[in-house]
C-alpha cells in the first residue's frame, strides 16, 4: 500500500499481480491484464508501442527462476504474449535491459534469484527484426537489481548488487 501525491491509497494484491496503468492526463490509475505467470525483477522497454520484458524472474523468493523468453505486453489490447526465447545458456533475471538503435541489450543479471553464486557479467544483443542473438564481451562487473541507460551512445549500468553474496541478500 502507498499514498500518492494526491493522498489516494493504492493496494497491491501480491497473489494476483496485475498491470497498473496510470493516465497522467486524468491522473487516474486503472488495473490491466494479469500476466500468464508472475513476472518481476525486470526493466521493461518500449518497442513500437509494445512493452518488452527481458531478463526477468518468476516464482517466489528467494529461489526465483529466470524467465526463458522475452515477454510482450500490448497496451492497446491489454494482453501478454510469449516473445522469442533467450538462448538457454544466457537466461537470467534481475538484468538491465535497454533499446538502442533498434536492438535490445541485456546486461548482467543473476541465474539464482536472491541466492548466492548466480551473478553474471553477461552482455547480449538481440535484433528483433532478424531474431538473432549476439554475445558481446562481458560487462566489467557482475551485478543484478539495477538499471541501464544509453546516453550519447554509451551504455551505463547504474547501481545494483550481487544478491546473496556471502549469504547476504540485501547487504551486497
Amino acid at each position: 500500500m502507498y499514498k500518492s501525491a494526491t493522498n489516494s491509497t493504492y493496494l497491491v494484491d501480491v497473489k494476483t499481480i496485475r498491470v497498473n496503468i496510470y493516465d497522467p492526463q486524468t491522473d487516474i490509475w486503472t488495473v490491466g491484464a494479469t500476466p500468464p505467470f508472475k513476472l518481476h525483477h525486470f526493466q521493461a522497454i518500449e518497442y513500437y508501442g509494445l512493452l518488452l520484458i527481458a531478463g526477468s524472474m518468476t516464482g517466489n523468493y528467494p529461489a526465483e527462476p529466470s524467465v526463458d523468453r522475452i515477454m510482450i505486453y500490448d497496451p492497446l489490447s491489454d494482453t501478454f504474449l510469449n516473445g522469442p526465447n533467450i538462448p538457454r545458456d544466457r537466461v537470467r533475471g534481475g538484468a538491465g535491459c535497454v533499446l538502442y538503435d533498434g536492438d535490445i541489450y541485456i546486461v548482467s543479471g543473476t541465474t539464482s534469484g536472491h541466492q548466492d553464486g548466480g551473478h553474471q557479467p553477461w552482455f547480449d544483443q538481440y535484433n528483433p527484426e532478424t531474431n538473432t542473438w549476439t554475445r558481446l564481451p562481458d560487462a566489467p562487473r557482475a551485478r543484478d537489481h539495477f538499471h541501464v541507460a544509453v546516453v550519447d551512445g554509451k551504455l551505463y549500468a547504474l547501481a545494483g548488487r550481487r544478491s546473496g553474496e556471502g549469504g547476504q541478500v540485501f547487504n551486497s
